[in-house]
């Protein structure tokens, strides 16, 4: 498995608070989004003393399938992350995994 970690991103004004409206982070979800070949989760996440800057933690089979879905991501997949976020201080990080366990809730 293959591991991305962005850090350093702020929401731009309105795009979390739509984010948060889709109900997205109450449960978790059969398949991640998007739904693309070879990624096994994604995970958003805020900070909560300053919910504008996030992060965000991409699971895939190997760093083929990320680079390859990188590599042909939709023009309208990346006008909306421009409008939604800014990038100019993020970071990506990445990992090969030693375990990945995952426990989901009931419901």
């Amino acid at each position: 498995m293959f591991v991305q970690i962005f850090s350093g991103w702020r929401y731009r004004p309105g795009a979390r608070e739509r984010l948060v409206a889709m109900g997205l982070g109450d449960r978790v979800s059969p398949a991640p989004r998007p739904d693309v070949p070879g990624l096994i989760s994604r995970l958003l996440a805020i900070d909560p003393a300053d919910p504008d800057t996030g992060i965000g933690l991409w699971v895939w089979e190997d760093e083929a399938a990320c680079r390859a879905y990188e590599a042909n991501r939709p023009p309208d997949v990346q006008a909306t992350v421009s409008r939604d976020i800014d990038e100019s201080a993020m970071i990506e990080q990445v990992y090969d995994t030693l375990f990945f366990g995952v426990r989901t809730p009931p419901g």
